[in-house]
């Protein structure tokens, strides 16, 4: 099973992402990361930082803000996993 980090999840994309993650086999949303982590209900847990992620995680998708590439990526470094950057801006 490869797990997905999504970053922006609470998004059209996140949202869109989700959505297929969830229908396809063998991958699963683990968690996601949205500043506005309590705007939807989803079937993982959302966190308005990625530092509070201890899931674990094999992959991170980024449809999140510019702002936040930088915790993203220190993130997907520090833990020696492949990060997929969507970000617009």
């Amino acid at each position: 099973m490869l797990n997905v980090l999504i970053c922006g999840v609470n998004g059209t994309m996140g949202q869109v992402l989700a959505g297929a993650v969830a229908s396809a086999d063998g991958v699963t949303t683990v968690a996601g990361v949205d500043l506005f982590a309590d705007a939807r209900e989803n079937e993982f847990p959302v966190y308005k930082t990625i530092d509070q992620c201890q899931e674990d995680v094999d992959v991170v998708i980024d449809f999140s803000r510019p702002s936040a590439l930088a915790g993203n990526l220190d993130f997907a470094k520090a833990r020696s996993i492949p990060i997929v950057i969507a970000t617009t801006g």
